[in-house]
């Protein structure tokens, strides 16, 4: 093995490794975003108030 070949597998070790961190972080940041956007998308949201649940101060009515 020539010093250049060792010199280049020297310095392409850490980009690789970079390579390797920067996937490692992406595939978590999706996963974390998709876990998200299930949890959100399971929860009911609640129902709105019925017509005679709302004082009738709030309906603009006034009150008998």
């Amino acid at each position: 093995m020539m010093p250049n070949q060792k010199s280049a597998e020297k310095h392409s070790a850490p980009n690789s490794h970079r390579d390797l961190i920067s996937g490692l972080y992406r595939e978590i940041g999706i996963t974390a975003v998709v876990a998200a956007l299930e949890a959100t998308a399971g929860k009911s949201q609640k129902p709105l108030p019925s017509h005679k649940d709302v004082p009738a101060v709030l309906r603009g009515e006034m009150a008998a």
